[in-house]
């Protein structure tokens, strides 16, 4: 009978021992080469061609006539279409580059007046909350234009660019 462990042991060496392995590797049948279905076809459609190629009198009336400019009205594969050609480089009439290069030049334009603020003229791009307060002075208490720029440090014109009263106003919610 014997212990439990020991017999899983004997069974793996008395497996080892009865294995036969082979000698030398097994030499597969020597097969040919099949050609395939579309090279088969590939063939037979260029057989013509190949058959006009070695006809001499065919081959002289080619160099006889030389080489030939295609008429663009008869075969549409002869002609390029330059217009439909893609580059690598967008257009620069391309509505999203130009929206891209436009933010790019306000966002620095912006951060440029942010870093200049005290020293020049007054501010264009405004946030919210002083847009808030330009509109309550113009619609609340009837302030001219040039004075709200003034005291709000902005550059001329900007109140004309909110627009004309009724039209951009305050709304308190």
């Amino acid at each position: 009978m014997g212990s439990a462990a020991s017999k899983p042991v004997k069974s793996a060496a008395g497996a080892a021992t009865r294995r036969q392995y082979p000698k030398q590797a097994a030499v597969p049948p020597r097969v040919p080469p099949q050609l395939r279905k579309h090279r088969k076809r590939h063939i037979l459609l260029l057989l013509p061609i190949d058959l006009d190629g070695r006809d001499p009198d065919f081959a002289a009336s080619l160099r006889h006539i030389g080489p030939v400019n295609p008429f663009p009205t008869l075969s549409n594969s002869s002609t390029v279409n330059h217009g439909s050609m893609q580059t690598v480089f967008p257009s620069a009439s391309n509505p999203a580059l130009l929206t891209v290069k436009a933010r790019t030049r306000i966002s620095q334009a912006a951060q440029k007046e942010l870093e200049d603020v005290g020293h020049g003229a007054g501010r264009q791009f405004l946030d919210a909350f002083t847009i808030s307060q330009a509109l309550a002075m113009r619609d609340q208490q009837k302030m001219p234009s040039r004075e709200i720029e003034r005291l709000l440090r902005m550059k001329e014109g900007v109140m004309d660019r909110l627009g004309k009263d009724g039209i951009v106003s305050r709304v308190s919610v």
